[in-house]
Parts: structure tokens; sequence; C-alpha cells
């Protein structure tokens, strides 16, 4: 991570909290009556930004950009590329990830039908997914009994990586350029 830029997961919220809470201090110090009622507005305005961006995310109305993909953690990457792909037609999805999934992150049916498992990888753009992770991708195709498999990811793919993909027909291979143009 480089100086001066924000960690990723980190809301784009935390400027305004900060001057809510700094206005907020300013007026309880120099006038001591107002000093509860303005804790308690700055509190209550925190939490309700707070609450309000965490609804957004869970009832699916916020819709990440390209750019926002990189500062979501692991866990919210997958959330994401699930709603990215009911979005664009597909049903029955599941996000599965965490421990014990099985190398499967996201399970559901293609616009065509078919049960489709997916693996999401939020690299940098100069880590690609190498042919490793798509050996694991073809062996949950298998365990899962899926039609298909599909890693989708924030970077590219490796030479090795995109021959394994094509030996097998049934792999399909998003890179970060598509994923920016099915989340827009």
């Amino acid at each position: 991570m480089t100086r001066g830029r924000r960690r990723p997961g980190r809301s784009s919220l935390a400027a305004s909290e900060i001057g809510v809470i700094a206005f907020a201090g300013y007026a309880a110090w120099t006038n001591p009556n107002w000093r509860p009622w303005i804790i308690l507005i700055a509190v209550c305005g925190v939490a309700a930004a707070l609450l309000w961006g965490i609804g957004r995310r869970r009832r699916g109305r916020w819709s990440p950009t390209g750019r926002d993909l990189y500062r979501l953690s692991p866990a919210e990457f997958e959330e994401a590329v699930a709603g990215i792909l009911k979005r664009n037609g597909w049903k029955d999805v599941k996000v599965q990830g965490g421990c014990g999934d099985l190398g499967a992150d996201v399970i559901g049916t293609d616009p065509d039908g078919r049960r489709v498992v997916v693996q999401a990888k939020r690299y940098a753009a100069s880590n690609k997914v190498g042919s490793q992770e798509v050996q694991v991708l073809i062996g949950s195709q298998r365990i899962h009994r899926a039609d298909r498999a599909m890693i989708v990811t924030t970077s590219g793919y490796t030479a090795a990586a995109v021959e394994l993909a094509g030996k097998f027909g049934d792999v399909d291979l998003i890179d970060g350029q598509a994923l920016g143009r099915l989340a827009a």
C-alpha cells in the first residue's frame, strides 16, 4: 500500500463523520448548555449515516464501480459479484464463500439456465490469476456438479491460466475490465 491512499474497505463517509464530530465538539466547547444536545445529535447523525450505507449495500441498491471493487473486503467483493450477476439476469444466486466453501464463492443459474460455480478473486492489477486457481475452480465445478465455471477477478490472468481454461470449454475468465463493464 502506498502512502496517502485510503485503506481498502474504508467507508467514503469517514470525512463527513469526522466533520460532524468536529463541529459538535466545537459547539459543545463554546456553549456548555448545548453540550448534551449537540453530542446526541452528532452521535445519532453518525449512526444514521453508517446504517444507511450498510442498508443500501444489503438491499442491493449500492452499485459498485470498477474502482470501488478494490476497496471492498474479500467477503464484500463476493457479495458485490453476486449482486452484479443478479443484475445481469442470473437466478438463484447464493454466496457460498468462507471456510469450507469447496472452492465456490458464488453459485447461481445463468440466463441460459445453466448452473455455474463462481470463484471471486479481488487482486491488485499487478497480481494475475494463475493456472493453479483455474485448476481449483475446475475441481470445484465437479464437486458442485455445475455445468459451467467462472473466475471473476479485478486483475487479469496469466498465459498458463488462459491456456488451461481454453482446454475446458466450460470455464469462463472475467477480468477486471470486463467486470468493470458489468458493474457499470
